[in-house]
């Protein structure tokens, strides 16, 4: 054998396939084994395995699927089956799938053997039925475009063929032709072959072809009779008869140039190089792809040998295989890789086939040539960029994992074998949703349903469980993946640990807390500052009140213990009617009562303002809660009170049915708390003019189907149309420098869209006003429709 010949073996017994493969090896084959159908698909797709035992009952795929993905996708292997089955039903429909035989377990190595060496030589048959019947589709073209008149009689000198010429020369299509007499056509008489042009051939008595001239048919041609004799015996079956019309030797020779030009032109036009030696491997003929492919002229080929075309490794080995063929026959492929002249290293498949004489003897060969060096320079870009893509893929600080059609997993990278503590050994290959991966399955599987249909799926804040059994939070990303028809085949995750950042986030969200607070701290204590004042004067008059009651009091006891003592006396009489009119009994009898109930409500409107302040401030949890949103905007509203009072007025339209919201407290009030002071500064700015004038700022909420709808709107100095699409943009502001970050509107929809699946607008009049829209939806775990 020229090379090695190679043997997939595809068992799940361990035994068979150690077993087994020594006796192949030891026979002389290269063997290799699977244990189940999925790797042995994936090997015979990666390289060339000439023989494929197959056992029927594996795990997975089975034998019998096996043999249809091999079918199907048109892997060129010579499949047997090897199964301890022995139904007849499993045997007939492997054999149906193209299985060439089918052996049955246990089965001695010579056996195998013999049916290895039967299968190559069935496939080699095939391989020259299919040469054969190509020289033979090859051979009727080249007759019925020979320009001689042609016809194929047969020992009963009827014609059984003729080419086109001989069908027009005569007017009469081929269907016509065939069939009749060869006197009744050729000589067009009914008198034998008296005036026959093949009179001195066609005898059965005579075997040796015979060349003629003579007038017929208005003009001088040149006949030829060749016996043909079948390949059982030498007794002729029939004759190839051909007149050629040689009235005029020029026009002939011109017919015969114009003819060899038109074949020489259809064999330039093949792309492929394609060369032609006699017997003694000398060039004998070429097209102009090969001319071009060596880079010399054909008369500079012709008489040439493989060593004067050649570098002198490639020139041997070519020489031995061409000798072989031009001995053996038969045909040939292989593949040499090498640096040609004026050439770089190339990689080229020659496809040769010896040619025979009419005698059947070896007259030479024919090569064609296919470059192939710019499918292995694909081949290796391919591979490297599977390399490339490896690397990128490792160096890849995210978590990631691509899963396939037929959901398993196909890649899982080193971030998430460290973030779920799962070996990629231990998933590949394995159903996804069977992995057992400590995360929210439920919230994930929804999302997948999702992306396979509608796209990309960001999912935020996705619950799991750390390596050290803490809980933590995953940003992850779902991107289906389709194939070159625009199908499904899978989906990538991409992930994050997102657990610090949510924490810095709620640090970051208290602090924002505090700085609003900071910043409100002025106004604030205003406001605590008057119910204070007020308390605190009543408080003293109760106290100057109280001081003259005790005194009247202690003279009243004076006035008592006397009376009892029977020592009353005039001047003590006088002396409490004194101290009755100096305490003003009627006026503290009005005034103590109201001075106790401003001091209630001053004390009410400072544990008001407290306890507004408590709810804005409060840090809330990761977790959404659910939350009275109408109270919620009450206290931000005080809390922000001294932002809007001397520039507005505030009112309120608030849906008393409305239900609880599930959202983060927190957030949401620094979202009212923004959108307040933006509508108070906008009517600020737009009174600027008129420092006296005061705007109106309402807030409204109410029921929207499955959503919580708040409305704040203003009529300050609206939003330039050129700058509303930017708005929420961070750090874009309107305001002059140190009275604005850019930050507020971009929070509010950070919190809104991202945080709480929610949707926040913007309707606005330049000078007329603002109305911010927001949408909270009263489900938790998906988005709403609109």
């Amino acid at each position: 054998m020229d090379t090695q010949i190679t043997v997939l073996l595809v068992d799940d017994d361990e035994d068979i396939r150690s077993t087994f493969s020594r006796h192949l090896s030891y026979m002389g084959y290269a063997c290799k084994t699977a244990c189940k159908g999925e790797e042995a698909l994936g090997m015979l797709k990666e390289e060339h395995f000439d023989i494929t035992f197959i056992d029927i009952v594996m795990p997975g795929m089975n034998g019998i699927e096996l043999l249809k993905k091999l079918r199907a996708e048109n892997v060129d292997t010579i499949p047997i089956i090897l199964s301890g089955q022995t139904e007849i039903k499993t045997a007939v429909e492997a054999l149906k799938l193209g299985a060439f035989d089918f052996l049955q377990k246990p089965c001695p190595p010579e056996i195998f053997e013999l049916t290895i060496e039967k299968a190559l030589k069935h496939n080699q048959a095939e391989q020259q039925i299919l040469t054969a019947t190509n020289l033979a589709r090859l051979w009727e073209m080249t007759f019925d475009a020979w320009p001689d008149l042609a016809w194929v009689v047969n020992n009963k000198k009827s014609i059984i063929q003729c080419n086109r010429t001989a069908a027009e020369h005569f007017g009469r299509s081929k269907e016509d032709i065939i069939g009749t007499a060869c006197n009744d056509m050729i000589c067009q008489n009914k008198k034998g072959l008296g005036r026959c042009p093949f009179e001195h051939a066609c005898r059965d008595d005579d075997l040796q072809p015979a060349k003629n001239s003579v007038d017929i048919w208005g003009g001088h041609y040149e006949t030829h009779a060749v016996p043909l004799s079948s390949a059982e015996d030498a007794a002729t079956s029939g004759w190839l008869l051909i007149a050629r019309n040689i009235s005029s030797v020029k026009e002939a020779e011109k017919e015969l140039q114009d003819q060899l030009h038109f074949l020489q032109e259809l064999i330039d036009s093949i792309p492929n190089p394609i060369y032609y030696k006699d017997n003694n491997l000398d060039y004998i003929g070429c097209n102009k792809a090969f001319s071009d492919y060596t880079g010399k002229q054909k008369e500079n080929i012709i008489g040439k040998k493989a060593e004067d075309m050649n570098p002198q490794g490639v020139s041997r080995e070519m020489t031995e295989k061409d000798q072989k063929l031009v001995a053996e026959g038969g045909t040939q492929s292989y593949e040499i890789s090498s640096a040609f002249p004026g050439k770089n290293q190339i990689h080229v498949i020659f496809n040769k086939a010896a040619f025979t004489k009419s005698d059947g003897s070896i007259a030479g060969m024919v090569g064609i040539i296919q470059d192939v060096s710019e499918r292995k320079k694909a081949e290796e870009t391919t591979r490297k960029a599977k390399e490339d893509i490896e690397r990128i893929l490792s160096s890849i600080t995210s978590i990631l994992i691509q899963v396939g059609r037929e959901g398993t997993i196909l890649k899982w990278n080193k971030v998430a074998e460290e973030t779920f503590g799962i070996p990629a050994e231990n998933v590949l290959q394995k159903p996804f949703q069977k992995c057992e991966i400590p995360w929210d399955a439920d919230a994930i599987d929804r999302e997948i349903d999702r992306c396979l249909y509608t796209g990309d799926r960001r999912l935020n804040d996705i619950k799991y469980t750390r390596l050290d059994e803490r809980p933590g939070f995953l940003g992850l990303t779902l991107n289906p993946i389709f194939d070159a028809d625009g199908q499904p085949a899978g989906f990538l995750l991409l992930g994050t640990d997102i657990t610090e950042r949510r924490n810095m986030e709620i640090e970051l969200t208290n602090a924002r807390k505090l700085e609003s607070i900071g910043q409100l701290a002025a106004g604030i204590a205003h406001e605590i500052n008057t119910p204070t004042q007020y308390v605190g004067d009543n408080t003293r008059f109760l106290q100057e009140a109280f001081n003259d009651m005790f005194t009247l009091f202690d003279a009243h006891h004076q006035l008592l213990a006397a009376a009892k003592e029977q020592s009353l006396t005039p001047e003590m009489m006088n002396e409490i009617e004194q101290k009755i009119e100096d305490a003003d009994i009627s006026y503290l009898t009005d005034e103590v009562p109201r001075a106790i109930e401003q001091t209630l409500d001053g004390v009410e409107n400072i544990t008001r303002i407290v306890k507004a302040m408590k709810d804005f401030s409060h840090p809330g949890g990761q977790e959404k809660t659910m939350t009275d949103i109408n109270k919620a905007i009450k206290s931000t509203i005080t809390v922000a009170r001294n932002e809007w009072k001397y520039v507005a007025d505030l009112k309120t339209s608030l849906d008393t049915a409305l239900p609880l919201v599930p959202l983060l407290p927190g957030e949401f009030n620094q979202v009212i708390l923004n959108m307040i002071v933006n509508a108070a500064h906008a009517i600020d700015y737009a009174n600027r003019e008129n420092p006296d004038a005061k705007g109106l700022i309402t807030v409204a909420t109410r029921h929207y189907g499955d959503w919580v709808e708040i409305r704040i709107c203003d009529n300050g100095s609206g939003i330039p149309e050129t700058i509303q699409n930017r708005i929420f943009d961070p750090f874009f502001t309107t305001k002059d420098v140190g009275k604005g970050t850019g930050q507020g509107l971009a929070i509010a929809r950070t919190a809104i869209v991202e945080k709480h699946n929610g949707r926040i607008t913007v309707n606005s009049t330049e000078g007329s006003g603002t109305e911010f829209i927001i949408r909270l939806p009263l489900a938790t775990n998906e988005k709403l429709q609109l």
